[in-house]
């Protein structure tokens, strides 16, 4: 904060912490990309947030200031959130770079409940050909219109995403468009200009995708989560209404059912059997 505002990191500027009101300078270096730091390298006893890439900064950035950093204490355990994106609606929206591991996930998850990640897919090598490599076994079940433009897709496909992400509680959008430039066919080029959002209802798994400024549009007027609840009352039920499949049932005469409880099986348990049909008392 300077004089109460929020503000990006400027060369020569100071300011205090957003979260424990020490002193912070600017350090705008040209090897590191520009941020805050405490004064005299101090840890701030309450942010946990990892350093900030230039793809997260650009992604807050679609967003109002105000939005951006936004803090958040749990009241019942003390712990400190700072949501990346929080709107006026309580939507947090977390941009996700770097690795993490599932209790942190899981932990911001169970906090603000109402909330959404997007990560960037370009930060692995294999993602993208992992993620796209069945696409052709995906079920398209909703194609853009006027009203909602974006694509939804019926497959199975947990397992070409990360692990770590295939057990979100929410959705989770991932963004190839880093390596835009370096496509290999128009149809990876199209691919890697769209988010892609996984989402699971009911242990059914679809996939939704949009443009990114419809994507930062639907967020602004928070109607990104109206996705899930248009697959919930028009896709699942006609996905639920289909019949299982099931092998029919194995009928057995009362006097095979007899035999089966009444010998022994096994090449040493002959003796014991025979033995057994002369004595009809015997107990072994």
């Amino acid at each position: 904060l300077e004089n109460g505002i929020k503000k990006e990191a400027t060369k020569g500027a100071k300011g205090t912490c957003l979260c424990c009101g020490a002193e912070v300078i600017a350090k705008c270096g040209k090897i590191r990309i520009a941020h805050w730091a405490h004064k005299n390298n101090e840890e701030c006893p309450y942010s946990k947030k990892e350093p900030k890439t230039q793809w997260h900064l650009d992604w807050q950035n679609h967003f109002p200031k105000e939005w951006q950093e936004v803090w958040c204490t749990d009241e019942q355990t003390g712990e400190v959130h700072i949501a990346d994106i929080k709107t006026p609606n309580g939507l947090v929206v977390e941009f996700q770079h770097s690795a993490i591991n599932s209790e942190e996930r899981l932990s911001r998850e169970r906090y603000h409940k109402n909330m959404i990640w997007v990560v960037d897919g370009t930060r692995l090598q294999n993602d993208f050909d992992n993620f796209f490599a069945k696409f052709d076994c995906w079920r398209q079940i909703f194609e853009p219109t006027q009203d909602r433009q974006y694509s939804i897709y019926k497959g199975f496909i947990y397992r070409r995403i990360p692990k770590l992400w295939s057990k979100v509680t929410t959705t989770v959008y991932f963004d190839f468009h880093n390596n835009v430039a370096n496509t290999k066919s128009q149809q990876e080029k199209e691919f890697r200009n769209l988010i892609w959002g996984f989402f699971q209802i009911n242990q059914e798994h679809f996939v939704v995708s949009m443009s990114h400024d419809y994507f930062v549009d639907l967020v602004k007027r928070n109607f990104i989560r109206n996705i899930e609840q248009y697959v919930i009352s028009t896709f699942l039920p006609k996905l639920i209404s289909v019949p299982a499949i099931t092998a029919p049932p194995v009928s057995r005469s009362p006097q095979m059912v007899y035999r089966r409880s009444n010998s022994y099986s096994g090449s040493n348990a002959r003796q014991i059997n025979r033995i057994k049909s002369k004595n009809p008392g015997f107990r072994f």
